[in-house]
């Protein structure tokens, strides 16, 4: 019966110089590794997609000018 030597995921990073973070996500089991790994990569591309979510029509509070108006018509004869 032969025996596989077991990897010791703290000390071969170390070994690397890498950063405890690395170290950290190293020692968790596989599939939280997996998860956690997929997280920070749903929040890297919503962090992403953010800058793209504005509105031209409407680039700040109030509309143009600040004045609260629109230019299209139709919409509401008066607010209720």
């Amino acid at each position: 019966m032969t025996h596989c030597k077991r990897l010791n995921p703290v000390s071969d990073a170390d070994d690397l110089g890498q950063s405890a973070f690395l170290e950290w996500i190293l020692n968790m089991q596989p599939t939280h590794r997996v998860v956690h790994l997929a997280l920070v990569a749903l929040l890297a591309a919503t962090t992403a997609a953010v800058p793209t979510l504005s509105a031209k029509d409407w680039p700040q509070w109030r509309g143009a000018e600040r004045l609260g108006l629109w230019a299209e018509t139709g919409i509401l004869e008066e607010f209720p």
